[in-house]
C-alpha cells in the first residue's frame, strides 16, 4: 500500500488519536449486499489549539453577517415609520 500525506482539514468532535473510518453499502431495507461492500480507512487524529480557517471562508461569512444585519436594520427602520392616523369616530350625542 502506498502512503500519501494530504494536507489537514478540519474535522469535528474526534477524538485524538488513530480512529478508523467505515462505510458500508446496504440495501434500501438495511440488509448486507453480496458479496458484501464495505471499506475502512484508518486515520490519525491529532488535537489543534488554533483553527485557521482560509481567508474566503471567514471573509464571505462577515459579509454574509453584515450583510443579514444592513437588512435587519433596514426593516427595523421601515417598520418604525411615522404612524397612521386613525379615522376619528363622531359621536351620536
Amino acid at each position: 500500500m502506498e502512503v500519501i500525506q494530504y494536507e489537514p482539514v478540519l474535522l469535528v468532535s474526534l477524538p485524538e488519536g488513530d480512529i478508523t473510518i467505515s462505510a458500508r453499502l446496504v440495501n434500501n431495507d438495511n440488509t448486507t449486499l453480496t458479496p458484501d461492500a464495505r471499506a475502512n480507512v484508518p486515520i490519525h487524529v491529532v488535537a489543534s489549539s488554533a483553527v485557521s480557517l482560509p481567508l474566503v471562508s471567514n471573509g464571505g461569512v462577515a459579509l454574509l453577517l453584515a450583510f443579514i444585519l444592513v437588512v435587519l436594520i433596514l426593516r427595523r427602520r421601515k417598520g418604525r415609520g411615522p404612524a397612521p392616523e386613525r379615522p376619528r369616530r363622531e359621536s351620536l350625542t
